[in-house]
C-alpha cells in the first residue's frame, strides 16, 4: 500500500517537473512570438480603451470592482468638487463652471452623468438635486452642497467636500495595502514551494530508493 502511494506521488512529481521544464523550453524557443503576441494584445487594448465607447465601458466596469471601484469613485468625486470649488471661487458662472468641472473628471462614465446636470442647472434646478439624480453623489456630499447653496458659501462647502473625499481615498488606500500585503506573500510562497516540489521531489525520491 505504501509503495503504491509512493509510486503515485513520484509519478505526479515527475509530471510536475516535466511540465515546468517543458514550459521553460517552450518559452525559450518561442520567446519572440510570445513577446510579439503580448505587445499586440496590449496595443489593441490600449487603442480600444482610448476610443470613446471603450473608455466608457472600461470606466463603468472599473467602478464595479471590489475596493478599486470605491477608490475610483472617490477620486472622481474629489476631482469634480475641487475643480468646481476653484472655478466658482474664481468668479466663473455656475453653468460653464459645472461643464468644465464635469469634463475634468478622469472617469468617463461619471463625467458623462455629471455633464447631464448642466442643462438642468441652466434651467434653474439646484445643483444638489441634479447631482442627486445621477446616483453617484453620496448623501453627505449632497447635504454639504445644499448648505452651500442656502448660505451662499458653495465654493467653500465644495472645498470641504473635496477634502473629505481625499481623506476617504487615503483610508481606502491604506486598507488595500493592508489587505494585499499578506496575500501577495502567500501567493509568492505557494509558487516557490510548488516549483521547488516539482523540481526536487523526483531527485529526493530517487535518492531515497538508492539508499
Amino acid at each position: 500500500m505504501f509503495q503504491r502511494v509512493a509510486n503515485h506521488l513520484a509519478k505526479a512529481a515527475f509530471a510536475g517537473a516535466d511540465f515546468v521544464l517543458g514550459l521553460a523550453d517552450f518559452t525559450k524557443n518561442n520567446l519572440f512570438f510570445i513577446i510579439a503576441a503580448v505587445a499586440a494584445l496590449v496595443y489593441g487594448i490600449r487603442v480600444w480603451r482610448s476610443s470613446p465607447s471603450g473608455r466608457m465601458i472600461t470606466d463603468r466596469w472599473r467602478l464595479r470592482l471590489p475596493l478599486i471601484g470605491r477608490l475610483a469613485h472617490l477620486f472622481a468625486l474629489s476631482q469634480f468638487s475641487r475643480s468646481l470649488a476653484i472655478l466658482l471661487g474664481g468668479g466663473t458662472p455656475m453653468v460653464p463652471a459645472l461643464e468644465t468641472a464635469s469634463t475634468s473628471i478622469s472617469n468617463a462614465y461619471i463625467s458623462e452623468l455629471f455633464l447631464g446636470c448642466v442643462q438642468e442647472v441652466q434651467e434653474g434646478r439646484p445643483l444638489s438635486d441634479a447631482l442627486d439624480d445621477t446616483g453617484q453623489a453620496p448623501e453627505m456630499a449632497l447635504a454639504m452642497i445644499r448648505v452651500g447653496e442656502s448660505t451662499g458659501a458653495l465654493p467653500e462647502m465644495l472645498q470641504h467636500t473635496s477634502d473629505f473625499f481625499d481623506e476617504a481615498i487615503e483610508y481606502s488606500l491604506s486598507r488595500i495595502v493592508t489587505l494585499f500585503e499578506p496575500m501577495i506573500l502567500v501567493v509568492m510562497g505557494l509558487i516557490v514551494a510548488g516549483l521547488l516540489l516539482a523540481v526536487y521531489y523526483p531527485l529526493l525520491t530517487i535518492v531515497s530508493r538508492i539508499g
